[in-house]
This record gives C-alpha cells, sequence and structure tokens, in this order.
C-alpha cells in the first residue's frame, strides 16, 4: 500500500513519471515503472463516462507497452465493472488491486 508520504517521496526524489494528455482525452496521470511492471499511481481524465475512462486506461496501456513493460497494475476503489480485463482481488484491508498482463 502506498501512503501519501511514501508517494511524495518518491516524487520529490524523481521515483515518479508525471505526463499530461492532450487532444481527445485530456488529463493527469503519474506512474511508476518497477522492472517489468508499470504502476498507476494516479490517472483523472476530462470526462466522467465509462468510455472516458476506458480510452485513458487505452492510452496508459499503450505506455505501458512502449516502455517494455510485460505487466500494468493499480490499486483503488472498486474498478471491476468498469476494467473487466484486468484481474481484480480485495485485500483484507478493503483495498482493490487491479493487474492486467500485456
Amino acid at each position: 500500500m502506498r501512503d501519501t508520504w511514501t508517494v511524495l517521496d518518491q516524487a520529490v526524489r524523481g521515483g515518479l513519471d508525471f505526463w499530461r494528455l492532450t487532444g481527445a482525452t485530456r488529463g493527469w496521470v503519474v506512474t511508476q515503472k518497477d522492472k517489468r511492471t508499470l504502476w498507476v499511481i494516479y490517472a483523472a481524465g476530462q470526462g466522467g463516462s465509462l468510455n472516458d475512462k476506458r480510452d485513458l486506461m487505452a492510452l496508459i496501456e499503450a505506455k505501458a507497452r512502449d516502455l517494455k513493460c510485460n505487466e500494468l497494475r493499480f490499486e483503488g476503489r472498486d474498478w471491476r465493472k468498469v476494467f473487466p480485463d484486468f484481474s481484480a482481488h480485495q485485500t483484507p484491508d478493503k483495498r482493490w488491486h487491479f493487474r492486467k498482463a500485456l
């Protein structure tokens, strides 16, 4: 689990990548590459529809493939209905973890 201080420390030390999306899908994404895994730390886009969220994740997936990652991961609330192509499990602390092999 990534607490606020861990994320802030990684950001200050340069361990996170911040990128801005422009064009049809606008938003901000924060990722961390850990060996061959791309972790999505934060993602926010312009639209609120399911298609907007899926389009944003498709862009993140393309970035992961460009970086030669073999999996994409994120954690947070229950996104199973939005991203059914990710495997999901809930930990005892009620956080959801998502993983997709690329």
